[in-house]
């Protein structure tokens, strides 16, 4: 568990990077119905994340579950959901969380990195 974190400057940048992938997916939404949940799944995180000053374990845990409402979803699923992908991956990474992505749902598991405790 890691209980309450303040952000330092890598985690927010980590949370910028996700906030500038919203434009795209919202482009691409407004030409393909199959981006929409992509846009919904990627717009809900970023704002949740915004309106955090500080983290907790259960903050990790809504992240996850709001990605993982993809998996009931057609959805594009191309570059920039794989580009996202790897922008998630980051953040967790910058708060002592590992990503196991299920390849075939598209779902995501996250587990605390060892000794980050």
């Amino acid at each position: 568990m890691l209980g309450n974190i303040k952000m330092n400057e890598d985690q927010k940048e980590s949370i910028k990077k996700l906030e500038e992938i919203i434009i795209y997916f919202k482009r691409q939404a407004i030409n393909n119905s199959r981006f929409i949940p992509e846009y919904d799944i990627i717009s809900r995180i970023v704002n949740y994340l915004k309106s955090r000053t500080e983290l907790f374990d259960l903050d990790f845990q809504k992240i996850m579950n709001i990605h993982n409402e993809i998996i009931d979803h057609e959805h594009y699923n191309g570059s920039g959901w794989h580009d996202f992908q790897i922008r998630l991956t980051r953040f967790f990474r910058e708060f002592g969380y590992e990503t196991i992505w299920d390849t075939e749902t598209d779902g995501i598991m996250i587990k605390t990195l060892p000794n980050t405790t």
